[in-house]
């Protein structure tokens, strides 16, 4: 059976504003949701009986950061505050970007994303650990117009048609 019950957590004393309401399933989920009903996510909850307060901290934490943003973006309706939102604007903003690379650069290296060779994401761009593209740059291709034999025979630059010397590639997220 799902119950429901709501916090002031964010604004105490007030009776309808600001208070997040929790809807329950003892041994199942928590899912909360803002005033106007829509839902601000679940977690996981095993435990029995009613939500109190510290359920609510934690989710408004674990969500927004700290309660002081939780409170800019459900009660004074800031939504830029939002960290989802923020992330879901950066992503669409790199998006846009490599959107705007890749029809620039039609001819590029698929395999590498234009970037002529690959990292390990757990040392990031240490010199060390790069690994040229073999689809392009080891095939004297560059990596960002297409151009074959654009590039000295050991897959050096500046590639002689666009001037791409490994400084460019399509923006990632």
């Amino acid at each position: 059976m799902t119950n429901t019950t709501t916090s002031t957590v964010l604004s105490p004393g007030l009776p309808v504003a600001g208070q997040v309401r929790v809807q329950y399933e003892a041994g199942s989920f928590l899912a909360f949701f803002d005033e106007l009903g829509q839902c601000l996510g679940r977690k996981p909850w095993a435990e029995t009986g009613i939500p109190d307060d510290a359920d609510y901290v934690a989710f408004l934490l674990a969500r927004y950061g700290t309660l002081a943003t939780a409170k800019r973006v459900l009660i004074d309706g800031d939504q830029d505050a939002d960290p989802e939102v923020i992330e879901r604007r950066e992503y669409q903003a790199v998006q846009e970007a490599a959107s705007a690379w890749k029809a620039r650069w039609p001819g590029h290296c698929t395999h590498c994303e234009g970037a002529g060779g690959t990292h390990s994401p757990a040392t990031r761009w240490e010199p060390e650990d790069y690994t040229q593209c073999a689809a392009c740059v080891e095939e004297a291709k560059c990596a960002r117009c297409g151009e074959e034999f654009a590039l000295t025979e050991d897959g050096d630059g500046p590639c002689r048609v666009c001037g791409w010397n490994f400084d460019d590639a399509c923006p990632r997220h």
